[in-house]
């Protein structure tokens, strides 16, 4: 109901449009009635959609709220944090070192932020969500966005300034738009990556690019944090990462987000 169109939504759901149309053929037949009047890739929702759309929202937030009641005892000193997929993992894994090494009063996770998720942080009250990408919501109110600092590249030292075209990426199951947004990236500099797919940690990843089997892309800032001797940062002028996140009204005054964002910050 918030994208209108089957490729967007399949795509926040990390799926295929194939199994979205079955399921919601499938509803409409358990209803009775069309959903939706398809329009190539978009959907035109009929007034039976809006029925049940409007009949059905201010139960599951009636639903969240009292589940967020229910659980605040037991959560109130921690913040949830939910990275959205589109933030790479070697990025989320070493923010979460720094929570746990730190004893951070933070919960964080990183999967695909569905329609569902943003609809039930409007009822949380110590969460948010973190994105590099703009998420699909009719709430705008509950969004902050700011550019952070430059995306580089990572490889190493050598008289040919970068060694090859190999790019380290993460392996997982959101590997595919990684792939995609790295591309766009390097769409500023005259390199057509060729793809390793890995699972290693960052210093790892960093022994391996100082050994001149490939690069990666980084924040500039978290890129000064972890360089090791004999890897060279490499500025991508044109590219600058951009931060969006997505939070109850009521955090604004919270300590907590804004303490979390300050940590972001010194990374992005």
């Amino acid at each position: 109901m918030e994208t209108k169109n089957f490729g967007r939504a399949a795509e926040a759901l990390c799926i295929t449009k194939s199994p979205l149309s079955k399921v919601l053929s499938e509803l409409e037949y358990s209803l009775g009635g069309k959903l939706f009047i398809r329009k190539y890739n978009g959907l035109d929702p009929t007034a039976l959609a809006w029925d049940c759309y409007n009949r059905c929202l201010p139960a599951y937030q009636r639903l969240m709220a009292f589940e967020e009641e229910f659980t605040k005892l037991a959560q109130d000193s921690y913040t949830s944090i939910h990275f959205d997929m589109s933030v790479p993992y070697s990025f989320f894994h070493y923010m979460q070192r720094i929570v746990h090494s730190e004893n951070l009063k933070f919960q964080i996770k990183r999967e695909v932020v569905t329609s569902e998720d943003l609809l039930s942080i409007n009822c949380k009250h110590n969460a948010a969500i973190i994105s590099f990408r703009q998420l699909e919501t009719e709430n705008r109110s509950l969004c902050d966005s700011w550019h952070g600092c430059h995306h580089v590249i990572l490889h190493r030292t050598s008289n040919d300034n970068r060694y090859n075209n190999k790019f380290f990426v993460w392996k997982d199951q959101y590997t595919h738009y990684h792939k995609s947004r790295i591309k766009e990236i390097l769409s500023f500099t005259d390199i057509e990556p060729d793809f390793i797919e890995h699972n290693h940690d960052l210093f790892s990843l960093l022994s391996f690019i100082r050994e001149g089997k490939g690069m990666i892309l980084s924040t500039e800032k978290l890129a000064n944090f972890v360089r090791l001797e004999g890897i060279d940062i490499e500025v991508i002028d044109r590219s600058y990462i951009r931060c969006f996140t997505y939070h109850n009204n009521n955090n604004i005054k919270s300590t907590t987000l804004p303490s979390f964002k300050a940590l972001l910050n010194q990374f992005i």
